[in-house]
């Protein structure tokens, strides 16, 4: 296990990771003795997945797509209960999630990765949603029930009406094999919800026990090859607030990771830390967005306009010197402004998270640990971009 207390440790402790692999990540605000998706919370639905999406699905036509994978994600979305566990290709969005409530107890983020990813448009993929809408016996009677030509062509047929594939399915042990393990699933990115989380799948193996569905998930784990147990980085319960602060100012927050206005709110009225309207703080706001200004024009700025955390991608246009400063950062003010013309400081975005404080780690030999800074962050098309201020005199 990796004890985790900062930013800056999470991201050396995955550098040291190393390797060309793809790795996926799961983050928990506390500890769960299983990881499994959420209609293993309810023992009804998980024999009668078939009559579950079947009412949703009448209930509610718009969430019909046009493959079953489509379909069991949209239907996620919408809160319902399926076999489907969130993953991220972002680690910083998983440790978001593992700190995102503080509490207590300590977050956890889980690492996978697999020789045999799939795309959710691939047959895989369609196929182990399609047998979400037939009978659960059905299936569990198909996987055991090896040598029974009839029963597989019975099957066969049943599942092909449901795939909506052009080409038929007609391998049952293909298909047996690909029911009793764990795959990852490459998420079409079609929402802004997966867009904004960076999100992906996984596919358990198809089980009515959540032991079983839970032990096809820790197969996928990344493995410490000294120890030969799974990668597990544990983050210090006191230490989530500040961790929390650190990806704020990296542009991860409830703000960015939801495209709801219900968690903006949630995250505005923390990051004012009272229950204000947002037009009174805009009001507030402009001399500082002044002050700012003059001194961006004055040749102030460290670094940025830059982007960082691009989706579905951990690449960044920040060196070692500029990702070392914004970790080293401590917010001692802060305020949301918005520009009429939609551009500030050499950054275009509807809004702006401005955040003054010093770093531990200033880059210009002329500044100080005392040297008050201005990071400005935004979003736009999905990407982040920053720019760094030095301020000559105090806010």
């Amino acid at each position: 296990m990796i004890h985790i207390e900062s930013v800056s440790k999470f991201l050396s402790e995955l550098q040291a990771l190393g390797g060309n692999k793809e790795f996926f990540f799961r983050g928990e605000n506390r500890e769960f003795s299983k990881r499994s998706p959420s209609i293993y919370q309810k023992e009804q639905l998980v024999k009668n997945s078939d009559k579950y999406y079947s009412r949703l699905i009448a209930e509610n036509p718009s969430a019909l797509r046009s493959n079953p994978f489509e379909t069991l994600s949209n239907l996620q979305h919408y809160g319902a209960r399926t076999r489907l566990l969130d993953i991220t290709s972002n680690p910083l969005i998983a440790l978001f999630f593992a700190v995102i409530e503080p509490n207590d107890e300590p977050g956890y983020v889980y690492v996978y990765e697999s020789e045999d990813i799939k795309f959710d448009t691939n047959h895989t993929a369609i196929m182990k949603a399609a047998i979400n809408f037939l009978p659960g016996d059905m299936v569990m009677n198909f996987i055991k029930e090896e040598d029974s030509e009839d029963q597989d062509e019975n099957f066969l047929q049943k599942l092909n009406e449901k795939t909506n594939l052009r080409e038929q399915l007609c391998n049952p042990e293909s298909i047996r094999k690909d029911l009793k393990k764990a795959h990852i699933v490459i998420s079409t990115k079609k929402t802004d919800r997966i867009i904004r989380q960076s999100g992906n799948f996984i596919m358990p193996a198809f089980e009515y026990e959540e032991d079983s569905v839970s032990k096809s998930i820790e197969d996928l784990s990344v493995i410490d090859k000294e120890n030969q147990v799974p990668i597990l980085f544990e983050i210090d319960s006191r230490k989530k607030q500040k961790i929390l602060n650190e990806l704020s100012s990296l542009g991860i927050n409830e703000g960015s990771v939801y495209p709801d206005v219900e968690h903006q709110t949630k995250y505005l009225e923390r990051f004012f830390g009272e229950q204000s309207s947002i037009t009174q703080k805009f009001s507030e706001s402009e001399d500082k967005k002044k002050f700012i200004i003059e001194h961006y024009e004055n040749e102030n700025r460290i670094f940025g306009p830059k982007s960082f955390f691009v989706p579905d991608s951990m690449e960044s246009n920040l060196s070692n010197e500029e990702r070392l400063f914004l970790n080293g950062f401590h917010t001692t003010n802060s305020t949301f402004v918005k520009e009429e013309d939609n551009y500030f400081v050499g950054i275009r975005a509807d809004y702006f998270v401005v955040e003054i404080g010093t770093t531990e780690n200033p880059i210009d030999k002329q500044d100080t640990i005392d040297t008050e800074f201005a990071v400005v962050t935004a979003n736009h098309k999905g990407s982040r971009y920053v720019t760094v201020i030095r301020l000559d005199n105090r806010i």
